[in-house]
């Protein structure tokens, strides 16, 4: 059963983009790991860890919600 799992700074992705990433992700483990088969997809485990800014650093700069803000309104 593979799964996947993406960190992320609590509130870069809205819940539209979520979404979107658990059906991208689990559509290329089907077409990879799967061969192609589709019924692979009940064994496709996706996790989306959203962890609080103070706890990332980005080229050594704590991420802040300014920083969150900027990078989510690009």
């Amino acid at each position: 059963m593979p799964t996947v799992k993406i960190s992320t700074p609590k509130g870069m992705l809205t819940e539209e983009i979520k979404k979107e990433i658990h059906q991208g992700i689990t559509e290329l483990m089907i077409k990879t790991e799967g061969r192609g088969n589709e019924d692979f997809a009940k064994f496709v485990t996706v996790i989306i860890d959203e962890q609080d800014p103070i706890n990332w650093s980005i080229g050594g700069n704590v991420v802040t919600s300014e920083i969150v803000e900027n990078l989510v309104s690009a």
